[in-house]
């Protein structure tokens, strides 16, 4: 059985919304030093921030999981297995997504 958590509540803001967690921005700032450009499931912050660039008038409280997926998968640095998704790697991107967007 499958339990499914509330939307609004997937998609509150966790802690300072106005800075990053340090183990995201640190993910992140590792994978620039590296030259590693490529997106995966359990990126979430990173496949955000392209999401952000990629839709930037998009509420992403507004988007259903289907579309989200389709979105990821689409994104040009996705590199990652199509079949491995689940909606906890869909419920996270949101979450940074609402977050980044939020803090702005």
């Amino acid at each position: 059985m499958v339990f499914a958590l509330p939307l609004n509540r997937l998609s509150m803001p966790v802690g300072n919304d106005e800075q990053p967690s340090f183990a995201r921005q640190t993910r992140v700032d590792h994978r620039v030093r590296k030259g590693m450009d490529q997106l995966y499931w359990d990126d979430a912050y990173a496949v955000a921030l392209a999401l952000i660039e990629r839709h930037p008038d998009v509420d992403p409280l507004t988007v259903d999981w289907e579309t989200l997926h389709r979105w990821v998968t689409e994104l040009p640095d996705f590199a990652d297995d199509l079949t491995l998704e689940h909606l906890g790697w869909l419920r996270a991107i949101q979450k940074e997504w609402y977050e980044e967007v939020s803090s702005s």
